[in-house]
């Protein structure tokens, strides 16, 4: 059964440590209240793409109702912060995190049913004139910084994505499993550092009170 693409959310830096590869893991609070007996048998558990858990220690089947955030196997596309700019070439999109450009002419060569309902020059409307077409196309409202209208990861349309993860395995853990190794993973230099980045991301009482999480590994593609 193949497996449904999904979006997620990462902050700048953290889209800078994937692309130095850097960061080959995340990990996602999870939001279902879980008791302590059902929280020590899902760490003998692991997703399957059949979308149900399977005991891995005899051999025999188990299931528990709880949904991952992700299945092995399964591709990610990546949301992060953004702005639609004008070049000589025409309209083009900039990615916060290292301020590098993706054309229009990009964009169109992966416009089709998998990607949404993507844009499409419409030279009659706005003959020559990209500007005011990609205004019409983005709403400007965000807040500015450097000239640019810098626009929430959330708003980021599929087809203005520009990375794509793998799934390599799901496991879940406490949150203060966390050590220096697994911080590397996360792209943050050690424990400490991958704290701070939590509690930024999530707030200061986030860490405090230790949930369980999804592990995520992933690959780039």
């Amino acid at each position: 059964m193949e497996l449904k693409e999904k979006p997620i959310l990462f902050s700048a830096s953290m889209v800078r440590a994937i692309l130095g590869g850097q960061k080959t893991q995340t990990r996602r609070v999870i939001k279902k209240p879980l008791s302590e007996k059902i929280e020590n048998l899902l760490k003998l558990l692991r997703p399957c793409r059949r979308k149900k858990y399977e005991y891995m220690g005899d051999g025999r089947g188990s299931e528990v109702n709880l949904k991952p955030f992700a299945f092995p196997g399964q591709h990610l596309w990546v949301r992060e912060t953004w702005a639609d700019v004008n070049t000589e070439d025409g309209p083009a999109i900039c990615y916060r995190a290292d301020g590098s450009y993706r054309s229009w002419r990009d964009f169109s060569k992966s416009f089709g049913p998998d990607y949404g309902a993507g844009p499409s020059m419409d030279y009659d409307a706005y003959p020559g004139n990209y500007s005011a077409w990609w205004e019409d196309l983005l709403n400007r409202d965000i807040h500015k910084e450097g000239g640019y209208c810098w626009r929430p990861s959330i708003f980021m349309p599929r087809w203005a994505s520009r990375l794509k993860l793998e799934v390599t395995n799901v496991a879940i853990e406490r949150l203060h499993d966390v050590d220096d190794k697994k911080a590397r993973s996360e792209g943050t230099e050690d424990r400490a550092s991958f704290r701070r980045l939590w509690e930024e991301i999530n707030g200061l009482k986030s860490w405090e009170s230790n949930p369980c999480v999804w592990v995520i590994d992933f690959r780039s593609l």
